[in-house]
């Protein structure tokens, strides 16, 4: 196996051993870069001399016993997660900066266990697409096919973890950023429970609304990779207002099950792609293999979220961002905004009423119910499996599909991914393989809160875990 493709506990303990020098392992990373950033446009900005420097740093302090749990590894960081001395966007020209002012807490975390930034990752201008193309750093294309999509917003990311740039990525999720990229590139992508992991040192949505729906969390390329990272990040932060003490550790027993779990693949009219109920069918059996009873039913919560997540999400976040700088004295130029962007403005404008006090309230109101609810259900059922996207990674020119003979516009199709955000739940998108023209196809499990251990569980023991094979490999 190529060294930039070691999967991060391999590598780790490699590492403590001394049997991989971790400039070796920076070196294999960089040769990657070397070669293929040019043409998948993943890292925005390469920390070269940095990562060196502390690539030696670390060396040398194994032989003092200061070892982390991700000792010597590297990541890339989505580029609105501020990392001191690194430069820091939004995805959008008027929000960045040279060199971030301090850390967010989970890149705080993560250097202190040894890790280390090897790069910034290309972003959807202000994480408001499921692509990653915007006007000021360029397209990012999927590693599995240059001319399809890596998925979006934390397109970057993904890519990069994929084509071998680095162990890991971290990344923010409001509406499927993690998931959706994670499930186009092969990838393991988890959206935690909120507050488990802190939210602290991210600039993006840093208001009330979008933390409604917006977590961070990693992707990687194994399971167990994606569960030492969520082990390692959770943490409890004084400084994030929505932080909380991780629950406490006990093993899992076979009595906290149901026994029960739910499957879908459409949502009210919206159906997905023959590769992907193929792929659900085969998750399904492989479920019931282990003693899981499967109901094929999407949840009315799940049908119902939709609205609220296009109001508060969309028309809300565009109106207090654009308050937000006007109160900095910015005035945001729309002609220079990102096509994605301007598609979102049109769409919001065409479906939603004028926004009013008492429209906002409401949608409030309908996502506490929708999450009252949602708790209810997972009083008989373990979880639910059901797709990320209802296509795989789009031709990045691609704006309309058919499906079950219906055509469906780019941003419809993701209706799926933003439905663990509206309610709440803990969501982890996998791979199961890829499809006959090559491109990964992902699924996703969603539980109730805070059952992130079960979920790892369950995928691990229904032999969903191991990484797929990258092209660029």
């Amino acid at each position: 196996m190529k060294l930039a493709f070691l999967p991060l506990k391999e590598a780790t303990s490699l590492i403590r051993k001394g049997e991989l020098e971790i400039v070796e392992l920076y070196q294999a990373h960089l040769e990657q870069i070397n070669r293929y950033n040019e043409k998948v446009n993943a890292l925005r900005f390469v920390n070269r001399k940095n990562a060196l420097a502390q690539a030696r740093k670390r060396q040398k302090e194994l032989a003092s016993g200061r070892v982390g749990r991700l000792h010597g590894t590297f990541f890339s960081a989505k580029d609105n997660i501020d990392i001191q001395g690194l430069p820091r966007s939004e995805g959008a020209g008027w929000t960045a900066v040279k060199k971030a002012p301090g850390s967010a807490r989970l890149t705080e975390i993560l250097m202190a266990e040894g890790a280390i930034c090897i790069g910034k990752a290309n972003m959807a201008e202000f994480g408001r697409a499921y692509d990653t193309h915007n006007p000021h750093f360029g397209r990012t294309a999927n590693p599995y096919n240059f001319s399809h999509s890596p998925g979006g917003s934390s397109g970057g990311d993904a890519a990069a973890v994929a084509a071998g740039f680095c162990s890991f990525g971290v990344a923010s999720d409001a509406g499927g950023s993690i998931r959706v990229p994670a499930s186009f590139c092969g990838l393991y992508g988890l959206y935690p429970t909120q507050g488990l992991i802190s939210n602290s040192g991210l600039t993006s949505y840093s208001h009330s609304i979008l933390k409604l729906f917006r977590n961070s969390g990693p992707l990687a390329r194994t399971l167990d990779d994606l569960e030492l990272l969520f082990e390692v990040l959770c943490r409890f932060d004084h400084r994030d207002p929505i932080s909380c003490p991780r629950p406490l550790e006990k093993s899992i027993a076979e009595d906290d099950f149901h026994g029960r779990f739910l499957y879908f693949s459409s949502i009210d009219d919206l159906s997905c792609q023959s590769d992907i109920k193929r792929a659900l069918k085969k998750v399904v059996k492989s479920l019931s293999s282990c003693g899981f009873q499967g109901e094929e039913k999407c949840p009315q919560e799940f049908s119902r979220a939709y609205q609220p997540f296009l109001l508060l999400a969309g028309a809300c976040s565009f109106l207090v961002q654009e308050s937000l700088a006007k109160r900095r004295g910015i005035i945001i130029d729309r002609k220079k905004e990102s096509l994605s962007t301007r598609h979102l403005r049109e769409r919001l404008k065409d479906e939603l009423e004028p926004l009013s006090a008492e429209s906002v309230l409401l949608a409030w109101h309908d996502v506490d119910s929708l999450r009252i609810s949602v708790a209810k259900l997972f009083e008989k059922y373990d979880f639910l499996v059901c797709p990320v996207s209802a296509t795989l990674a789009p031709h990045k020119e691609q704006e309309r599909f058919t499906i079950a003979g219906r055509i469906w516009q780019r941003e419809d199709t993701f209706r799926f991914s933003g439905l663990a955000n509206v309610l709440g739940l803990p969501a982890i998108s996998f791979p199961t393989g890829v499809s006959k023209d090559g491109l990964p196809v992902g699924l996703q499990i969603i539980g109730p809160r805070f059952s992130e251990k079960k979920l790892f569980k369950v995928l691990r023991d229904s032999s969903f875990s191991a990484p797929l094979d990258c092209p660029l490999k």
